[in-house]
């Protein structure tokens, strides 16, 4: 493994510059590496603007790219992304990519040229709205048959804060791939996901979770209680539990699709840590 880099910053110019080499036979034993044999050239160049505005508090153009060499197939790649954000009041912030690049996945290359919009609020002091949509070219990663395809990227996420102790937020994630010879979907998947925070004081909170996976049809339910008396003494009790449109064959011995949910998981679990200075 190689690797070098600079970096230079001030108050409008950011750039950020990379070489970095791995070979096939790479590895680390104390963490992950999910590509080995490429070279690398990763490059960031950004402008910061600050007008005299009463909308816009800063004006942000960058552009992060990297080009590389994958050494298996001795192929080339190249990744594009430029980048207008505008920051305003209210931590609001509104961002518009562009985006050219391509990815070699099982000596071939595909591409992954696309677009994306992507808007953060703090609309009122209780409540803060984000949310994103992207369209681009994408991968089937399948290492015997992939094959290039489009398609849509959507998020939104809501957070409501009444008062302090109390937080309350909802998320939704879509994804979805289409072929690009005959334009059939392959597949979409949609995830729904509440949360809710009550800290009672600053030793005891409760959390819970539901989870709701469209392209499973399962729910999940997390209940979390959390008792800290200091830092690195704490209790944990929590109850979590699964459900599917499945029913249960006492003659097969296995589960069959249903129209109906039913409970196929539950556990129970209780930690505790102590913390002894001496």
């Amino acid at each position: 493994y190689l690797g070098l880099r600079y970096n230079f910053s001030n108050r409008h110019w950011n750039v950020d510059l990379g070489f970095f080499d791995l070979s096939e036979d790479f590895r680390v034993d104390t963490g992950y590496v999910t590509r080995t044999g490429i070279t690398q050239v990763p490059l960031f160049v950004m402008y910061s603007a600050y007008p005299k505005s009463s909308l816009f508090q800063r004006i942000d153009t960058f552009w992060w790219s990297y080009h590389l060499k994958d050494k298996p197939s001795d192929l080339f790649e190249t990744y594009n992304h430029l980048v207008l954000r505008l920051n305003m009041a209210r931590q609001s912030q509104l961002r518009f990519d562009a985006i050219l690049g391509n990815e070699v996945f099982a000596s071939q290359r595909f591409s992954l040229s696309g677009w994306r919009v992507r808007g953060t609020t703090q609309l009122l002091k209780q409540l803060y709205l984000e949310g994103g949509y992207r369209r681009s070219d994408r991968v089937f990663y399948d290492e015997t048959a992939p094959f290039q395809g489009y398609g849509n990227t959507a998020d939104l996420y809501l957070l409501f804060q009444p008062f302090d102790k109390l937080s309350a937020s909802l998320g939704l994630s879509y994804y979805d791939i289409f072929r690009s010879s005959d334009r059939e979907k392959v597949y979409d998947y949609t995830i729904w996901r509440g949360r809710t925070t009550f800290q009672v004081n600053r030793h005891l909170f409760f959390r819970a979770i539901l989870e709701y996976n469209n392209y499973w049809k399962k729910i999940n339910a997390d209940l979390l209680a959390s008792f800290t008396y200091i830092p690195g003494t704490v209790i944990y009790a929590g109850y979590g539990s699964a459900y599917e449109k499945v029913k249960w064959s006492n003659e097969d011995r296995e589960y069959f699709p249903a129209s109906d949910y039913l409970q196929t998981k539950r556990s129970f679990f209780f930690k505790a840590s102590y913390l002894w200075r001496f």
